[in-house]
């Protein structure tokens, strides 16, 4: 998600970050939310396959 989209998102929530760092710092977890969701989701696909 590019940084205008992000504020946005967080604008309609009600939430308007105004340092520069704290954007960073929610664009880093939310980098970090998507990796870890991806593993979880390659670990579930590999444990459905062994099962089978």
């Amino acid at each position: 998600m590019d940084r205008e989209t992000l504020l946005a998102t967080l604008a309609a929530r009600g939430i308007r970050p105004t340092k520069d760092a704290d954007i960073v710092a929610i664009e880093v977890t939310a980098r970090t939310l998507r990796q870890f969701s991806d593993r979880v989701a390659q670990y579930l696909e590999t444990a459905a396959e062994a099962k089978t």
